[in-house]
This record gives structure tokens, sequence and C-alpha cells, in this order.
């Protein structure tokens, strides 16, 4: 699971069979089709999930192999609109190769379930009633590319001190200069808080606003207090 190449969504997709159904209750049974459609709609995964009653769930679900947390909100309100095309009743569901702490958290405001290859699971089915939540990583296998992926170090810390202490909107020189941090090193920390959907900024201008806790939360997963 954890190899070098990001997984294809063939291999996502079987993967979410195999997932799901490790994490069943005993007595459930499961049931898969690829490329389900329903008239003019088509989901890349129908799942249907038996109780041990018989009663039916169906899960409609979208795979995609890189889901940012800011292309997050995107994808669940799809899904959603797709899953009621598909079933009135049917549950929203993304299945992703990796899902970040942060994208799962967003996925879970949209009230759109989530599995990750890595285990990271979160289903809720009203009727029969069925709830899974298990986890996985919370660093992602795939790397996809050499931009900044962590908070942790000193240069790191104080851009993101003078990002939470400073009220928008303002622009990187600007803050570097109010600071004392790096402009080089705020302009990476914001590129990825903004791939993160916590900071939002203007196209090559100046922040417009920083959910400061979620800021706050982002880099204390990177922190360690015994070896910072």
């Amino acid at each position: 699971m954890a190899g070098k190449r990001l997984p294809s969504e063939t291999r996502i997709a079987r993967d979410v069979e195999h997932v799901l159904a490790a994490r069943l209750p005993k007595g459930w049974r499961l049931r898969a089709k690829r490329d389900a459609s329903i008239g003019d709609a088509r989901i890349d995964l129908r799942v249907e999930i038996a109780s041990p009653a018989g009663e039916i769930a169906t899960l409609a679900v979208e795979i995609t192999r890189v889901l940012e947390p800011r292309m997050a909100p995107e994808a669940a309100e799809r899904i959603t609109m797709l899953s009621r095309r598909v079933d009135v009743g049917a549950v929203p569901v993304v299945a992703v190769a990796y899902l970040s702490p942060r994208a799962r958290a967003i996925l879970d405001d949209f009230e759109v379930g989530y599995l990750d290859t890595t285990g990271n699971v979160r289903i809720e089915v009203r009727s029969p009633g069925l709830f899974v939540l298990t986890q996985g990583a919370d660093r992602d296998p795939w790397p996809q590319s050499s931009d900044l992926q962590s908070l942790r170090g000193r240069g790191a810390g104080r851009a993101v001190r003078a990002l939470i202490d400073t009220a928008p909107p303002f622009g990187i020189r600007e803050l570097a200069s109010a600071t004392g941090a790096s402009a080089p090193t705020i302009s990476r920390v914001l590129e990825l808080l903004e791939r993160e959907a916590i900071v939002t900024r203007e196209p090559r201008g100046p922040v417009l606003a920083v959910d400061w806790q979620a800021a706050i939360r982002r880099w204390a997963e990177d922190y360690d207090q015994i070896s910072s």
C-alpha cells in the first residue's frame, strides 16, 4: 500500500472494498459495482451494504487519486448532488489514496463520508444503523511535489506566528517587514496553508483571511516539543 507510486483509481476502488469490508460488523455483507449509472447520473463506485436482517444501504462513492483540502468542498458538493440522483437515500462518500486530517475535517463538516487506502474511514448510515470510524495514516505516504510539506522548524514557526498574530489583509513583504520573518519562508508557508484551505488569498495578491485556529492545529501536527 505505502509504495512510492500513487495508487491508480482502479487500485483505490479495490482497496475501498477491502478496507470497508474488513471494518464491517460481523454478519454485514458488501457488494460493489464500478462505474454505476442510473439515468444520466454516473458514479465511480456503487456499494451496497446489507445488514444481518437483510436491510440494504447504498453508498455513492467518488474516487480520486489526490484530494487537497482546498478541493474538498467542491468534491463534497459534487458527490452529494450525484448521490441524490442515483438514489434518494444513498450516502455520499469520497475515496482517495490518502486524506489529510484537514481534508477529513472538511468532508465531515459537509456530512460526506470518506475512506482512504491507509485506513482513515468515516461512514455513517442512518438506516440500517451503521457507523464506521477508524484511524489510518496522518502523513501522506505519497507526497506529490517538492512544495513545503511540513511546518516544522524555526523559520516556519516564526512565519506561522506572524500569520496568526496579524489581521488581514496583508501582503508577504508587508508581513515580513512588520514581524521580522523571512519573506521566502512566509511565501512557502502560505502556499502550504492555502492548499490546506486555511488561508484565503488573491492570486499572487494579498492574504484576505486566515483561519487561525486551523493554522495552530496544523502547526501542532508537525511540532515535536522534545526535538523542536
